[in-house]
């Protein structure tokens, strides 16, 4: 068991795309203030010795606690256009648990859970308390996948290249477009798919790889619309070991 914990203060000055803009996207706001913050954190680590088929396990839990004043968001104003602004005084509070473990040295389960309050804490009075834009309540991520390797292989299966299966799911709570809270995006639910295979070519690998390979139709945090199923194939060269 690792107890974790971390404090301190910080300064964010606006980037160049928030004061000036880019095309098309952002329109630039030269008036923006630097956003000062005190950050705390604090949780635990536990990792679990092996037992039986199980191994790798860890569990991971933080519960963290921001006071920011003049945050920078990026909030919506039409359709097609956003535009920074700073939220005089935020606080953003919440909690977040990982885990991960491997079953037989092949089934491997990698997964993550957020939990945020993020709420204007400014002097505007109709809009205190209300949900940050851009700052979903809940966030999600699980990876599942099943890996073979000459020490490892799968049983009842012709020899393979080394490689690995995996299968990824991203879901996300709605979320503001405004401060007022009127105009929201709803929560969506992403699938990955794909498979990686180490190449009879020393350090060669190729990836095959379907992003959104339900082909939902649905939006980003910031209200734009995201690709639907796209297919991927990559070839990558490095140095180093050959195992999946």
């Amino acid at each position: 068991l690792t107890l974790l914990g971390n404090a301190g203060r910080y300064a964010r000055e606006p980037n160049l795309s928030e004061l000036f803009g880019t095309r098309g996207v952002i329109v630039g706001n030269p008036r923006l203030r630097p956003e000062t913050a005190f950050n705390r954190d604090g949780g635990f680590r536990l990792a679990a010795p092996p037992l039986g088929p199980l191994a790798h396990a860890a569990l991971e839990y933080a519960y963290f606690d921001d006071q920011i004043d003049d945050l920078i968001i990026l909030v919506q104003n039409s359709q097609a256009i956003v535009r920074p602004e700073n939220v005089t005084s935020a606080a953003v509070r919440g909690h977040e648990v990982s885990a991960r473990g491997r079953l037989w040295e092949r089934l491997g389960l990698t997964a993550n859970y957020t939990h945020q309050r993020a709420r204007d804490t400014g002097e505007v009075t109709f809009l205190r308390g209300k949900q940050l834009p851009g700052r979903p309540a809940d966030e999600a991520f699980a990876r599942l996948e099943l890996a073979w390797s000459p020490l490892h292989p799968l049983p009842r299966v012709p020899r393979l290249w080394p490689g690995r299966l995996f299968y990824e799911a991203n879901i996300i709570a709605d979320n503001f477009l405004d401060r007022a809270n009127v105009r929201q995006v709803g929560s969506r639910v992403l699938h990955d798919v794909g498979l990686e295979l180490v190449l009879p070519l020393a350090g060669v690998r190729l990836t095959l790889e379907a992003k959104n390979a339900g082909d939902d139709r649905t939006r980003d945090a910031l209200g734009f619309p995201l690709p639907g199923r796209a297919l991927f194939a990559t070839v990558s060269y490095g140095l180093g070991g050959s195992g999946p």
